[in-house]
């Protein structure tokens, strides 16, 4: 049957094991885990490095639409969302900044009229 649908088995008999020890089945298992791993940490890595451009762009007020697009390959509406979610951000941390008085109990502050 696999010489009739080679295609079909192909993946199979790539994963075939029983040509395999157990110890080669073990490192070719944390080969794939190893790879996987690293892959996912390095996309996370150029996510961060990529949110961490953002923020840093949209804190200098550089994050138009048009230059967004061309910079990071984003979508009108993604830089968008991002520019709002920002904003929102800074507003909630402005909002549950507990208020200070501006002088202490024996503390003096001078009021200058100019």
């Amino acid at each position: 049957m696999e010489e009739a649908f080679p295609e079909f088995f192909a993946d199979r008999n790539a994963r075939d094991t029983r040509s395999r020890s157990p110890e080669q089945e073990i490192s070719a298992e944390s080969d794939f885990v190893c790879r996987s791993a690293f892959e996912t940490v390095l996309s996370m890595l150029v996510s961060i490095n990529h949110y961490l451009r953002f923020i840093y762009d949209w804190s200098n007020e550089m994050t138009s639409i048009k230059w967004c697009e061309q910079k990071f390959n984003l979508s009108e509406n993604t830089v968008i969302d991002r520019n709002n979610y920002f904003r929102e951000v800074c507003a909630m941390a402005i909002e549950n900044k507990p208020q200070r008085k501006i002088c202490g109990s024996g503390k003096i502050e001078e009021i200058d009229e100019s």
